[in-house]
């Protein structure tokens, strides 16, 4: 039963296809189905008072958007997965959040270019500075595949109360191993209060999977290294809501993994 979905904003630009491909990917390897989303950016509209103008400058990115999307859907589509569209009208940031709201996808599914450097202040800081629901941050120049070899990446107390579903459930279907990097060793005195911690927000690996493996005391400029030579193609990490949490580490580490990783970074919010 499809009860997985993927929402994927979508710009028609290269790292937004990308990141379609490899939530089309997962869809197909979890049972998921793809929600679209294009945001019609008002300023995209010409600088004009001109009403006769502005519609059909309106119509004209309407239709070239609905051409592009149906194309798009036809190749999903013929690739066993559901998918559906919707095309709206608007600031891009906020509709973005509006759909999310009302919509409730299990992930949202976002490229990044790696061409560009990012900060908090783009797009993919702002969805998962501003929404509950776990972002997947997919790198422009990441080679979309079935992800094997996920980390959990966390700086969050093991007390605390997480989400962990859609990683999991991502992660049983599609990967064979799960490590484990504590970016504050202060947390979890050792791999057993890890392992723990996972078995109590019910994680259990599949029949062909892995039992979790466990790092400690990993800096955050080390994690980049530890998914480069574990050759680590999934990266899960957890945000903060805290504020004051942030201030007292002088860095997210949800921030700085979705902007430096050369892997997809789906990042769960506390």
């Amino acid at each position: 039963m499809e009860n997985f979905t993927y929402f994927v904003p979508l710009d028609f630009t290269e790292c937004s296809y990308n990141a379609l491909h490899y939530a089309t990917i997962l869809a197909r390897n979890t049972e998921g189905r793809i929600k679209i989303c294009h945001v019609i950016d008002l300023e995209e509209l010409p600088d004009s008072e001109n009403p006769v103008v502005l519609s059909f400058a309106m119509d004209r990115l309407l239709k070239k958007a609905q051409q592009k999307i149906r194309s798009l859907r036809e190749i999903i589509s013929m690739d066993g997965v559901n998918v559906k569209d919707e095309i709206v009208i608007g600031n891009v940031r906020n509709q973005l959040i509006k759909q999310i709201d009302e919509k409730r996808p299990n992930v949202v599914v976002i490229g990044r270019d790696t061409s560009k450097r990012h900060d908090s202040k783009g797009l993919v800081g702002y969805l998962t500075r501003n929404t509950s629901v776990p972002v997947l941050v997919v790198p422009k120049s990441h080679n979309p595949k079935i992800p094997s070899r996920a980390v959990l990446a966390s700086e969050v107390n093991a007390n605390h109360q997480i989400q962990f579903g859609p990683v999991f459930d991502i992660i049983k279907k599609v990967s064979t191993e799960l490590s484990v990097v504590n970016v504050n060793s202060s947390y979890f005195a050792n791999a057993k209060g890890v392992l723990k911690w996972l078995e109590n927000e019910s994680y259990k690996p599949s029949n062909n999977g892995k039992s979790p493996t466990h790092q400690n005391g990993c800096r955050l400029s080390g994690i980049i290294d530890f998914i480069r030579i574990n050759k680590i193609d999934l990266l899960c990490t957890v945000r903060s809501n805290s504020r004051f949490f942030d201030k007292l580490l002088h860095k997210n580490v949800s921030r700085h993994l979705t902007t430096q990783a050369d892997v997809p970074v789906l990042v769960i919010t506390e």
